[in-house]
């Protein structure tokens, strides 16, 4: 295992003041907000350097608690992770933020220069590694490399029309977050939302003008949600949200904010014409012991036709099932 020196790492003494913002690495606005995860106080340093000598900002984290509580709180660009940290492995943290955040570039930085090392890396959801020491126009094409796949393969997990994550998607991560509420025994829930006599919306105004409120729909459900949260078209005029770590208060919570504000929202189309307002109907469920991803849907779907039958522009909690016979 080679010794990595991170007095020569990375190469920074020739590069631009921080002041002087040159490179490739940076739009002019808004700066890439870049998390850097080492427990060597001089190797952030040397990294912050040279990042913010590219316009970026510079985000740090020592351990794995840390790097986590950052991402909740902050939309981050980039992570570049260590792979060997204090009291825990660089690994478990790649593993974590892709289950947790998905498509998120993530770089490992390692001192083991070999193809296993690396091919370890990329199991555990690294989008690309770099070696120690590393110079650094070597980490600006990395980082740039791993923010192409991402956005490639977040490009594949989004609806075309909304933004939102896609169906698809959404079963990936709902199996996902009911697997690690299992394991670690978090609070889950699901919310399913339904838009309130949409084909009548279309019919008297129009598909282009259902485009655009199905858009202004996912704006206000991408505003309420926490970076944690999984928001996704689940088809048609549907939509779901995965809430890790809510039970069903904190998801009703959400849940009325996103009703109250779109019934309020006066609707304007591209032409300024008045659309008047929609209203949306809501299920939600939170998880209990035992349920599968497809329990939990068909429970939070059961809450949501209870909702349209009782009149439609509410929210309405799943009732618990059944305790299991031993």
């Amino acid at each position: 295992m080679p010794i990595a020196d991170s007095r020569r790492w990375p190469r920074a003494a020739s590069e631009p003041s921080e002041t002087q913002p040159s490179g490739t690495l940076l739009p002019a606005a808004p700066p890439r907000r870049v998390l850097v995860v080492d427990d060597d106080p001089i190797v952030r340093e040397l990294l912050r350097r040279f990042l913010v000598g590219r316009g970026c900002e510079i985000f740090e984290a020592t351990d794995s608690e840390q790097a986590i509580a950052v991402l909740g709180a902050t939309e981050i660009d980039v992570v570049l992770v260590d792979l060997v940290l204090h009291g825990s492995s660089g690994l478990d943290l790649v593993k974590k933020v892709r289950a947790d955040f998905g498509a998120l570039p993530i770089v490992i930085i390692t001192g083991y220069p070999s193809l296993e090392a690396a091919v370890e890396a990329m199991r555990s959801g690294a989008s690309d590694f770099v070696i120690k020491p590393v110079d650094g126009p070597t980490l600006e094409l990395r980082i740039e490399k791993a923010m192409e796949l991402e956005s490639t393969r977040r490009q594949a997990n989004t609806d075309g029309l909304t933004g939102l994550y896609n169906h698809r998607y959404f079963q990936q991560r709902l199996g996902a977050e009911v697997d690690r509420c299992r394991r670690y025994g978090k609070a889950l829930s699901l919310a399913l939302f339904d838009l309130d006599h949409f084909k009548m919306f279309n019919d008297r105004f129009g598909h282009l003008r259902g485009d655009e409120a199905m858009i202004d729909v996912a704006r206000v459900l991408r505003r309420h949600s926490r970076t944690s949260d999984v928001v996704a078209r689940y088809g048609g005029e549907e939509f779901a949200a995965i809430l890790p770590e809510s039970g069903a208060p904190e998801a009703e919570i959400f849940a009325e904010r996103v009703r109250r504000q779109i019934a309020e929202r006066a609707l304007v189309g591209a032409e300024g014409e008045q659309l008047g307002s929609l209203t949306i109907s809501c299920g939600i469920a939170s998880l209990v012991a035992g349920e599968s991803p497809r329990d939990l849907v068909e429970r939070t779907d059961v809450a949501l036709y209870r909702a349209k039958e009782a009149g439609r522009n509410r929210v309405m909690i799943a009732e618990q099932p059944p305790p299991a016979r031993g």
